[in-house]
């Protein structure tokens, strides 16, 4: 990019840097980010709960089922990054976004059927 602009050395030197891939940084904004997601995920993950209670009958157990309220979170993130890792890769094949879709659905109705 520094060439196509015609940027002296010191110049493509700067743009070199800021297009530098830097290492992981976990900081307070990380942890902040982190503790909004996962107090975002429960009320919504609680509210699913809920909802399927009602429509299968089923009583409602509250904290005794917080185990059931983890593992689905779990397995949601483990689903979520499958497919981030499969899917990136195939999108850029001939075909791939049709490919990569495929594959999301394959992935994801299992999930939506054990949920």
């Amino acid at each position: 990019m520094a060439l196509h602009l015609g940027l002296d050395h010191h110049a493509a030197q700067i743009v070199s840097h800021l297009f530098s891939q830097g290492g992981l940084s976990f900081n307070a904004a990380t942890v902040v980010s982190l503790i909004f997601a996962v107090l975002g995920t429960l009320p919504v993950v609680t509210s699913l709960q809920e909802i399927y209670e009602k429509v299968f009958d089923q009583s409602h157990r509250g904290l005794r089922d917080i185990h059931r309220i983890v593992i689905w979170v779990l397995a949601m993130c483990a689903v979520a990054g499958l497919v981030g890792e499969i899917g990136g890769p195939v999108r850029g094949l001939p075909g791939g976004f049709v490919l990569a879709e495929l594959i999301t659905f394959a992935i994801l109705t299992p999930f939506v059927w054990w949920t």
